[in-house]
């Protein structure tokens, strides 16, 4: 695994920045910027950094949300027991919201449903929007404490050193570069940088994610949009 020292001796090299009694950007700023690049990845690759726990259910409502810290709902994995909150049981199975609304429309708050799961100790289904990120439904809903396990995109580890060993797998290293890269150079003036060099500095991040200005079927072509200079 890359260390954050071994990405900055990258940047500094492609930035010619190798002369430390002269360095124009410090080991701190640049230990910003990837500590910055690992929030930026994971926001436009959510699989980047996929996290499993156990969670507990907030009783009385289907409606859940992920912990604090994660950025994006992938799945509920597993029942788990209410005895003990640790021992994995039975899969949960995923169902469309609308398929449940129209079987039963009260059933996110129906108290009758919600005993299955006090005497099952089982949540048989679970839903999720896409277009809200951070929530997901469980059916039926839990009448009392109950638990299960689930996956979801987290924010990296914040790095605070620079031996300190990059979270993401080696594969979206080529990223770091680039967007450290990218937030180096950009710190220069906007009337001395030329545009068009910053868009292809923040391009050329884009296509070490293997994503696309326009076109691509992850996230919109607004989410490209590269952040603001310091």
């Amino acid at each position: 695994m890359a260390t954050v020292q071994s990405v900055i001796d990258q940047v500094r090299y492609t930035i010619h920045d190798e002369t430390p009694s002269t360095y124009r950007w410090s080991d701190a700023e640049l230990l910003a910027y990837v500590n910055a690049a690992g929030r930026q990845i994971v926001s436009l690759v959510p699989e980047a950094n996929l996290v499993s726990s156990i969670v507990s259910i907030t009783n009385t409502i289907a409606k859940q949300a992920i912990p604090s810290g994660g950025i994006k709902f992938v799945k509920v994995l597993n029942n788990v027991s209410q005895a003990d909150a640790l021992t994995v049981e039975g899969a949960v199975r995923k169902v469309e919201k609308d398929a449940l609304d129209s079987y039963d429309p009260d059933w996110e708050y129906d108290t009758t449903i919600k005993t299955l799961v006090a005497s099952s100790d089982f949540f048989d289904h679970y839903c999720h929007d896409p277009r809200d990120k951070k929530a997901f439904y469980v059916y039926p809903p839990a009448s009392a404490a109950a638990y299960a396990k689930i996956q979801y995109s987290a924010v990296p580890t914040a790095l605070t050193a620079v031996s300190d060993t990059i979270p993401l797998d080696d594969e979206y290293l080529e990223a770091y570069y680039a967007y450290v890269t990218y937030r180096a150079l950009t710190k220069e003036s906007r009337d001395t940088l030329p545009t068009a060099y910053r868009d292809e500095l923040w391009k050329n991040f884009l296509t070490a994610l293997g994503l696309k200005l326009q076109a691509d079927e992850r996230v919109s072509p607004e989410q490209h949009a590269p952040p603001e200079a310091p």
